[in-house]
């Protein structure tokens, strides 16, 4: 389950550390006056958004060995490349919510328009006088122009006898009917593509909150709607920016390797002083004070156990890695005429010693221990005291 939890955590610490990058990059690039000046600003965050990943382990690594000098310089670039992504997040955050919510101004007020001339043109369509359908007027129309008055008065542009005058009087007023008749056909016309344009931005959005999450958030806490707008920009920025830089180092554990805990069946304890002390069990042989080291067996464990009983200290917040002890193992071997054991072996046994004793391991580094001309603990007997 814990491997399975790693897992996850990794994935998602690298899908920050992607999107940290993309978004940084992407950001940095529009400042370019070209095209080459834009991939050099965004190369620039990116590899900065990159450092800012390697650092915790790095400072983890020597807060552990005690480099305070690194750990502070370390600590100082740390929020320095920070901060600076930080500031391409927020640019970036800002730009995409603007734009977001600019094109939702965008067609909120066209919607607003549109409505605004759906009603305008519903007003014009009933200031209409009242008419008949422009195809029945205008049969009546021809069938007026068969008239002898139609003639008489010249198609009514010479209407001088009454009985013309009231002829023609009717004649006009069918115009009239076929005009009002025509414009109620196009303002119709004119609703009808307004109300599907409509239709088509409601269902893009239109007639909605500009930014219906800010909307509900500044209801909710009866804040401002810039305030939070702000707030919600900062927070974005802020989730992507430590995941990507924290998200590793925390997915892993904060550690480099596995910490390898001593193991019951290895273990016995002391009884007597209240206390649970640790005590080796089915150690190798022990080397003697009267057998010469040069004349020693080859088995590596007697001899790495000597060597741990001659040159190491317990000293606390400290620690050597596994290189560190077989340097020193070198000198102190050749000082004692003692055979030579690879690096591999000396590892091993070390391993064993370190772990029957109950010296705790982080990954190649084991702590609590530094060299010294004081042994470690009284925990490897020899002829004496055997």
């Amino acid at each position: 389950m814990r491997v399975a939890l790693t897992i996850i955590g990794v994935i998602a610490a690298v899908l920050m550390i992607v999107v940290s990058a993309a978004m940084n990059f992407l950001f940095m690039k529009s400042f370019g006056k070209s095209a080459a000046e834009g991939l050099a600003l965004g190369g620039v965050s990116v590899a900065a958004d990159l450092l800012k990943v390697s650092l915790p382990f790095s400072i983890a690594a020597a807060w552990r060995r005690r480099h305070i000098m690194f750990v502070i310089l370390g600590s100082i670039a740390f929020v320095l490349f920070t901060a600076f992504s930080l500031a391409s997040a927020l640019g970036f955050t800002a730009e995409a919510r603007q734009s977001s919510r600019g094109t939702r101004q965008s067609i909120n007020t066209e919607l607003r328009q549109i409505d605004e001339r759906v009603r305008q043109t519903r007003s014009q369509l009933l200031q209409l006088v009242p008419h008949r359908s422009p195809s029945i007027v205008e049969s009546e129309l021809k069938r007026l122009q068969q008239s002898i008055r139609w003639d008489s008065s010249k198609g009514c542009s010479d209407a001088t006898a009454a009985a013309s005058r009231e002829f023609c009087d009717g004649h006009f007023k069918l115009k009239g009917e076929q005009a009002a008749g025509l414009e109620a056909s196009r303002l119709a016309t004119a609703i009808e593509d307004l109300e599907a344009r409509s239709k088509e931005l409601r269902t893009a959005g239109a007639g909605r909150d500009e930014d219906p999450q800010v909307g509900l958030l500044a209801q909710l806490l009866r804040a401002d709607r810039g305030i939070i707008e702000n707030g919600l920009i900062i927070g974005a920025a802020l989730l992507v920016e430590l995941g990507s830089g924290l998200g590793l180092w925390f997915a892993l554990g904060g550690r480099h390797g596995p910490r390898t805990a001593p193991r019951p069946h290895q273990t016995a304890t002391e009884e007597g002083s209240g206390l649970a002390v640790a005590r080796p069990v089915a150690l190798a042989a022990p080397l003697t004070d009267a057998m010469p080291l040069a004349l020693q067996p080859q088995d590596p464990q007697p001899i790495v156990e000597r060597y741990c009983v001659a040159r190491l200290v317990p000293v606390e917040r400290q620690g050597l890695t596994v290189g560190a002890l077989y340097e020193d193992f070198e000198v102190w071997r050749s000082q004692n005429r003692a055979p030579a054991i690879d690096e591999h072996a000396f590892a091993a046994a070390f391993a064993n010693i370190a772990t029957i004793i109950g010296i705790e391991r982080d990954g190649d580094r084991y702590g609590g221990i530094a060299t010294g001309p004081a042994p470690l603990l009284d925990v490897f007997p020899t002829k004496s005291s055997a």
